[in-house]
């Protein structure tokens, strides 16, 4: 039985070669990393004039969340300037649910108190693995304290009607079924580690198509795709955040607006597979 010599090659992203790479990569996408910087410096700006009642837990839970969807995309375009591919791709999803928890804020309050209230549920959890000996920190001294409070904390679950919200439900809420869908789903293998995310370390023989190399090291080939992205998202939540307000899109975001119509990213044409 003959086994097959596996080849291993690349760059470590850490490296002179891979700043090298860094600085072609943002050359060669200056459209999308121009458009995008203007989009998050005006989204980091709109960010900056929100007045916010800091006794309303659902207008300090939108502006967390928009702050949060101003760095994560910030990161995405770092990695992907790195050639962070697939932690890139972590990091759009991030945006997309900090997207739809700003626009659930502005848009709907009680599905807002229900994402706030459903905290608990993660509080209750941790305390049970306390209270089985999953986790440690339980002593015989604080094991009535522990107890009393997972069952004041199981009544007020009950009592509030507290429960879990999906991220498909929250974006069936904030009526944005299209963006779970597509951008969602489709960066769902990345954050799970599936087969089709780790296909990306395999380099296909030209002639017959067969695995042949494992790769290693920056990757620009999503670039384009994920800037365009978050740049989407950045536009989206400042157009909400405008609409709420009752005011016209400013002419700097109408100029953003039309730049950001004009670029069309494109995925690489071949994708290899495991399997």
């Amino acid at each position: 039985m003959s086994h097959k010599v596996w080849r291993a090659s690349g760059v470590a992203f850490l490296s002179e070669e891979a700043e090298e790479f860094e600085e072609k990569a943002v050359a060669a996408h200056h459209r999308f990393f121009g458009v995008f910087s203007r989009a998050s410096t005006a989204a980091y700006d709109a960010l900056a004039r929100m007045n916010v009642d800091r006794s309303n837990r659902v207008e300090l839970y939108g502006v967390c969340a928009l702050a949060r969807l101003c760095e994560s995309c910030q990161a995405a375009a770092y990695l992907s300037a790195r050639g962070f591919a697939q932690e890139t791709a972590v990091e759009v999803r991030v945006a997309l649910e900090a997207l739809l928890k700003f626009k659930a804020a502005l848009t709907n309050r009680s599905l807002t108190e229900g994402i706030i209230d459903s905290d608990l549920l993660e509080v209750r959890k941790l305390g049970n693995l306390i209270l089985n000996g999953e986790v440690s920190g339980l002593t015989s001294e604080n094991r009535p304290e522990v107890e009393a409070r997972q069952a004041e904390l199981q009544r007020e679950i009950a009592e509030r009607g507290i429960k879990k919200i999906s991220t498909e439900e929250l974006a069936r809420g904030v009526d944005a079924l299209g963006l779970y869908h597509t951008v969602f789903r489709l960066t769902s293998s990345n954050v799970h580690i599936s087969p089709r995310s780790l296909a990306e370390y395999v380099r296909l023989h030209g002639a017959t198509g067969q695995p042949e190399e494992i790769v290693y090291g920056p990757n620009h080939a999503y670039v384009d795709v994920h800037l365009h992205a978050v740049t989407e998202f950045l536009l989206i939540a400042i157009s909400l955040l405008e609409r709420h307000r009752g005011l016209a899109p400013s002419e700097e975001f109408s100029t953003i607006s039309d730049e950001f119509r004009s670029l069309s990213p494109e995925w690489p044409d071949d994708e290899p597979s495991i399997g």
